[in-house]
């Protein structure tokens, strides 16, 4: 999953990742319904935008994806995994994250994840760990710890500083440029806010993690708000 972290953050600081490197993107949208039975209690969970990849096309984008990180991170770039290319090729084949906003393609939430980092760095050195803004966009209860770090009680605070610490980042330390940007990422910014809404909040109803749909790319479970996403991480 990491990978996934380290693409995502990329792209918000590089944008034609998306626009570029995912280009021979093929994926078919088709209507998906996991049938589970659970203490003799059956349930059906479907998610939207779910479907099927391309094999030449996903393989084609994978090695875009590896050639590209390489490119801008050299060693600090990981391996590219399979299911990596392939969230991205749906993620830009959704027209649209959220049914009544119409910027809201893929394209659109990078811009947003792109302006909100520009904010964040100002001008200063770049990060050098962007596969935390990756998980930041996709996990908002670590956004949440790292904006809120300063007035966490304890548990939490112990949580985040050891999540972060996982990336290499000392968490609310301003001599860690890493954490300095992080923090600035998700912290009353706007532009974070508006690229997060529509990759993972409420108005992204088309967004393939919406209604019952399985959620890999987290690391706190979601709450338990009766979603049950994290328990179905494992498809």
């Amino acid at each position: 999953m990491y990978d996934f972290w380290f693409t995502l953050g990329t792209a918000a600081i590089y944008p034609d990742l998306v626009t570029n490197q995912i280009a021979p993107a093929a994926f078919t949208f088709v209507d998906r319904l996991v049938v589970e039975v659970s203490g003799a209690q059956l349930a059906v969970r479907s998610g939207p935008s779910t479907g099927l990849l391309d094999r030449t096309a996903t393989t084609t984008v994978r090695g875009n994806i590896s050639a590209y990180l390489r490119g801008k991170w050299g060693n600090a770039a990981p391996p590219v995994g399979i299911y990596t290319a392939g969230r991205f090729c749906q993620l830009v084949k959704i027209p649209q994250f959220s049914s009544t906003i119409a910027g809201s393609a893929f394209k659109d939430i990078i811009a947003s994840a792109n302006k909100a980092y520009t904010t964040a760095v100002g001008g200063g050195a770049a990060t050098t760990t962007p596969a935390i803004l990756g998980l930041c966009l996709m996990d908002a209860q670590v956004a949440s710890l790292i904006a809120n770090y300063d007035n966490l009680q304890q548990p939490q605070k112990d949580q985040a500083t050891e999540i972060l610490g996982e990336f290499g980042i000392t968490a609310g330390s301003a001599r860690d440029r890493n954490w300095v940007i992080a923090k600035a990422f998700v912290y009353q910014n706007n532009d974070f806010n508006a690229a997060v809404t529509n990759l993972m909040g409420a108005t992204g109803d088309l967004n393939p993690w919406a209604q019952q749909g399985n959620t890999l790319e987290q690391v706190i479970f979601w709450p338990n708000d009766g979603t049950l996403k994290g328990e179905h991480a494992v498809p």
